[in-house]
């Protein structure tokens, strides 16, 4: 599970990654309410 990745590659999916833990944080915060 290492590996290297590129800044450039970082920088390409870095907002992907953000949008989905921001959607999987909503949906832990839905199932706690």
């Amino acid at each position: 599970e290492n590996y290297v990745v590129l800044p450039t590659e970082i920088s390409r999916y870095l907002p992907k990654i953000m949008k989905i833990i921001c959607q999987q944080e909503r949906v832990s915060k839905d199932k706690l309410v």
